[in-house]
Parts: structure tokens; sequence; C-alpha cells
């Protein structure tokens, strides 16, 4: 069912999440490097873009495959910056919170995560400070 899109995605080498129909929120997330009648097998990567190995996955447990969503594009943002985000990143101590250290990563360009919650859910906003009111 999913061979002739996988097929396409490992040729385009596109940025997917493939999710399973036995552990419900279970996916995984990476390029397709190869499948076969049976088994897919990506080149899977963490939430924060990281490299993590391979993975295998049969056909038949895939209960769909997203690509192109938002959270495919961050990962393959995060993923594409590994070297900055991987640079030392520390900045000198200060008080101030939220303020201060937005105010610290715009100046020193330094990638920086903020998370969200929104009641039932958490999210983030992931990237580089380019302005922001302290309001």
């Amino acid at each position: 069912m999913y061979y002739t899109l996988l097929k396409q995605l490992a040729s385009e080498n596109t940025l997917c999440s493939i999710y399973s129909k036995s552990e419900q929120n279970m996916f995984m997330l990476g390029y397709v490097e190869g499948v076969d009648e049976n088994y897919v097998r990506i080149r899977a990567l963490s939430s924060h873009g990281e490299s993590i190995g391979l993975e295998l996955m049969h056909l038949d447990d895939i209960a769909y495959i997203k690509s192109g969503g938002q959270y495919e594009d961050k990962i393959k943002y995060l993923n594409a910056h590994q070297d900055e985000l991987n640079k030392d990143s520390s900045l000198s101590p200060v008080d101030g919170g939220l303020d201060a250290t937005l105010d610290q990563a715009m100046n020193a360009k330094v990638m920086v995560v903020v998370w969200i919650d929104l009641g039932q859910e958490r999210d983030d906003l992931t990237g580089y400070i380019i302005s922001y009111d302290e309001d």
C-alpha cells in the first residue's frame, strides 16, 4: 500500500514521519534509505534534528505517512543547522529571566527553543531571535 510512496520519498530525499499501527503515537522520523516488499529503512533523526542511526518498520505496520508538515520542516531545519546548534552557546549568567536571555541570544546569534504551555499540550518555538518587544 505504501511501497510506491516510500520509493518516491526515497528518490526525492524527503524527510517524513512514518506512524505505526501497533503502537499509538509511535513514529519514525527521517529520510527513507530503502524499501522492499516487507520493510522500510530510514536514516532516523531525533526531535532535535540529530542523526540517531537507522530504523526499520514492517510495511504492514504503517498507519500513515506525513511529509512537508510543520513538524517535519522544523526538524529538517534543525538537522541542516546542527553545526550551529552544537557550537558553544554558553551565555553569561544574568538576572532578568526571559527578556535578558532573549537579548543575549539575539546579540550572540544563538539558536533558542522557547517552550509554550497550551493547557493540555506543549509546543515550542525554535529559531534565532531577530528582534523582540519586552512588552
